[in-house]
């Protein structure tokens, strides 16, 4: 059964003034407890994925993410 991935990415580093705009977003942070870092890898992907999808018309459609621990 396919798992749903909820929530917001806790940091994101875009250009342009509309927030809404997910075609506008370059990088992505994610930041999760030591213990349990490993948690947040697939929830980045996923952000990271939505985020690409939406640059497709863009000629430059990289996205870059990070995942920290906050340390």
């Amino acid at each position: 059964m396919p798992e749903l991935i909820r929530g917001r990415a806790d940091w994101v580093l875009g250009y342009g003034k509309d927030k809404m705009n997910t075609g506008s977003i370059l990088i992505v942070v994610e930041v999760k407890p030591r213990e349990n870092t490993s948690i947040g890898l697939p929830q980045i992907l996923v952000y990271m994925a939505a985020i690409q999808e939406a640059r497709l018309r863009h000629i430059n459609n990289t996205v870059f993410g990070m995942l920290s621990d906050g340390r």
